[in-house]
């Protein structure tokens, strides 16, 4: 049959192009229909020590070292700035890996498109998959996809890989998709160019700053280049309409422009960091709502979702490109057993997949539900307890499952992740973790060990040299 291929992916974003590379790469044919051109601009720069491997296995890592900035750590900061606590991701992971990675999303995501080609899928850009037809009587799923010129063709594969993000193709199709309970949030982001790098910035510390009150949020800062940093804030749906009212009434002519500023000004670490920036020329406000969804659906004998199509929570701990790749290659490996058993109406591998990935999301969804309930676990204020240990606990095992967790290990271990958390929640238990956060751990470190000449390439110093 013409144009048929083992796998057709929608969405050539991390999900589709990951599990197009690893499909590949066990010899599959693949075809990605992907419906922008790239490179193009998305949210969501920075990623966690466990893409590390995934990144070395698909060989594009020496690429990462040299064109990308590398994350040492995350600070939380207290929202009037006189609270910092740094989570050092060396302080439990031993390896090179501990030194993560932050992105530009146009170049990384267009890297991980090409490296896909390079192992063999065929891609292709602003093709818009408009419709499909499963579970047909010869078990081939029909898929018509409309090219940059509007003319539509139709292709055919063994199994569809929803992997479009956000756009949620197939739930869409099934009408499936729900919304997560407490996570109506909106984000709002745009890139500044400083006049030079501050601390903690100079070795690629990501800050991120509680936002008090109503609010509900957050303002993340990514250093993303040389004196360039993407600075963004996380704020409660029902807040942003408040506020929103107030400034159309007042006449504000860009109100979501006037809103991020408004609410940036609001932390003095932000303030003081941006007094000498400019915006950088050209950057749009990239604003995104209604992005924590989920679906029951994730597969059927003839497809599977990946990715962000599957589900999504929130930015907070920069989870989404691990989720995304993790899902991706697990799935690649699931599908892999699937196809070679020969008997497309068995998804046992697939379920067993979604097993450990559902049990991943449901970990990060109580963690970020904890983050945002700045009683129950304030990453800010782990070191102003001044009470006594309990033997009977061990804290330096929730202490090390802490870093882990938000180096992005969701998977292996969750169920015992989930204990801590819930142990977390028990404010006698909470306090003494504070304590022993204080008077066992460095937590007012500002580089994690590490220099500026390890976080930022000569590649990345020369082509800012260059361009100024």
């Amino acid at each position: 049959m013409e144009n048929l291929q083992d796998f057709i992916v929608i969405g050539g974003g991390p999900a589709g192009s990951t599990i197009a590379t690893q499909l590949s790469r066990k010899g599959y044919s693949v075809t990605v229909f992907e419906k922008e051109k790239f490179p193009r601009e998305h949210v969501g720069e920075s990623l966690l020590p466990f893409c590390y491997q995934m990144l070395d296995e698909m060989e594009i890592l020496d690429d990462m070292k040299k064109h990308m900035v590398r994350k040492p750590g995350v600070m939380f900061i207290s929202p009037d700035g006189t609270k910092k606590n740094t989570y050092c991701f060396n302080k439990v992971i031993k390896d090179e890996s501990a030194l993560s990675f932050h992105v530009l999303r146009a170049e990384f995501d267009d890297m991980l498109l090409k490296n896909s080609r390079k192992f063999g899928a065929t891609v292709f850009e602003e093709s818009k998959v408009t419709g499909v037809e499963l579970n047909r009587p010869d078990e081939l799923v029909k898929v018509d996809v409309m090219d940059k010129m509007g003319e539509t063709k139709t292709h055919y594969a063994k199994q569809l890989i929803d992997a479009s993000g956000q756009d949620t193709f197939l739930c869409r199709k099934f009408n499936s998709r729900k919304t997560f309970d407490n996570l109506d949030r909106i984000a709002f982001a745009t890139h500044w160019m400083l006049d030079e790098m501050p601390e903690y910035i100079d070795v690629g510390i990501q800050p991120i700053v509680y936002l008090g009150g109503d609010k509900a949020g957050w303002i993340f800062v990514i250093p993303v280049g040389v004196n360039r940093i993407s600075v963004g804030v996380v704020l409660n749906n029902s807040y942003v309409k408040a506020e929103k009212a107030k400034l159309m009434e007042a006449g504000v002519e860009d109100w979501q422009y006037q809103f991020y500023q408004n609410e940036i000004n609001t932390a003095p670490y932000v303030v003081n960091l941006l007094k000498n920036a400019k915006r950088r020329d050209g950057q749009p406000l990239m604003v995104v709502g209604d992005y924590s969804y989920y679906t029951d659906v994730k597969h059927g004998n003839d497809f599977v979702l990946t990715g962000d199509s599957s589900a999504f929570l929130d930015p907070i701990f920069s989870s989404g490109v691990y989720l995304s790749m993790k899902t991706s290659f697990m799935l690649a490996d699931a599908l892999d057993k699937k196809m070679k058993a020969g008997d497309m109406k068995d998804n046992s591998t697939i379920a067993e997949a979604f097993e450990s990935i559902n049990g991943a999301y449901k970990l990060i969804a109580k963690f970020i539900y904890y983050f945002y309930n700045s009683k129950a676990l304030n990453l800010a204020e782990l070191n102003n307890s001044n009470m006594e240990l309990s033997d009977h606990i061990n804290h330096e095992t929730s202490f090390q499952l802490l870093h882990y967790l938000l180096a992005g290990d969701f998977f292996s271990e969750h169920e015992k992740y989930n204990e801590m958390i819930d142990m977390l929640q028990d404010p006698k238990h909470y306090m003494r973790f504070k304590n022993f956060a204080l008077d066992k751990h460095d937590r007012s470190t500002t580089t994690c060990g590490y220099e500026l000449s390890e976080s930022y390439s000569k590649e990345l110093m020369d082509a800012f040299m260059a361009e100024h």
